[in-house]
């Protein structure tokens, strides 16, 4: 228990099964490493290697779960855990570090090493963290590139700016469902519900992330052919990503040029969490950050 919130850790799955504010829910599935992109057209120079390496059905078993410092105003909480698709070599050696301070404020830390059986990959799709909020939070705002979708190598027709809108509104309907909706160099972004309670993300002020947040996971984008055989979630899954491949053009052209492919590396980050409460709202919860970020 926190000044702002009820945070629940499960050991078990060591990270948090539950995190509430005044009742209503903020977050209903922790956060999770994810490398896996739903391929687009373009991935298909990669997309059969990614396969086989099992990229796409990763999953974690904890090696270690433990408190290692808890004070009057903040727990400190260590995870590792060993990421591999079943059956298969381990991929990704993950180490969490969560910080709970005691006014509510969540701050993660994700170090990720690949394994050496990756080393010969050219590129990973993706490396984040993703997570699950309760429905209803369908409003979003962020910091960075905008309105629309943007990545490593397709912001031409971005700009950088505050901007809003509703999950469904940053999803792109392509023919073939795919990776889309995308945000980069995000420096803080934030999804509420109607009410005004959500959750407020920070980036480290010199690692923007690239931010989505959909009603879809890439496995749901993933099994679908076709637009209509999609079926929203209640839910809505965010996705903090510190790298992303490029886009590329490879359906009809060259892969992504070698600065945006991602090979096999160490990756550190942090991301701080901070509940928004209704009678702070989302305006005053990001006040502060524009001075920080837009100054």
């Amino acid at each position: 228990h926190t000044g702002n919130g009820d945070v629940i850790f499960e050991r078990e799955i060591g990270t948090i099964a539950d995190w509430s504010l005044n009742v209503r829910g903020l977050m209903s599935r922790g956060p999770r490493l994810n490398v896996w992109r739903a391929p687009i057209d373009n991935d298909k120079y990669m997309l059969e290697t990614w396969r086989r390496y099992g990229l796409d059905l990763l999953r974690h078993r904890i090696e270690r779960c433990e408190v290692v410092s808890e004070e009057d105003d903040a727990v400190a909480i260590e995870v590792e855990a060993t990421v591999a698709a079943w059956s298969r070599r381990p991929a990704f050696h993950v180490a969490y570090l969560y910080v709970i301070h005691g006014d509510g404020v969540v701050e993660l830390t994700t170090s990720v090493h690949p394994h050496a059986s990756l080393d010969d990959l050219l590129t990973l799709p993706r490396v984040g963290i993703q997570f699950a909020m309760p429905g209803g939070c369908e409003q979003v705002a962020w910091y960075g590139l905008g309105p629309h979708e943007s990545y490593s190598d397709r912001r031409e027709s971005v700009t950088v700016g505050e901007w809003r809108g509703t999950v469904d509104e940053q999803c792109e309907r392509y023919i073939v469902p795919q990776e889309n909706g995308g945000k980069a160099e995000t420096r803080w972004a934030a999804v509420a519900s109607a009410h005004g309670t959500g959750l407020l993300m920070v980036a480290e002020q010199d690692a923007p992330l690239l931010f989505t947040a959909s009603h879809f996971t890439p496995e749901d984008l993933d099994a679908a052919k076709h637009t209509w055989e999609l079926s929203p979630r209640d839910e809505t899954i965010v996705n903090l990503d510190r790298l992303h491949v490029g886009l590329g053009s490879s359906i009809c052209g060259p892969r992504p040029m070698d600065q945006y492919l991602i090979p096999p590396q160490d990756v550190s980050f942090t991301v701080r969490l901070r509940p928004i409460g209704a009678m702070t709202g989302l305006d005053d919860a990001v006040r502060g950050l524009r001075a920080t970020f837009e100054g």
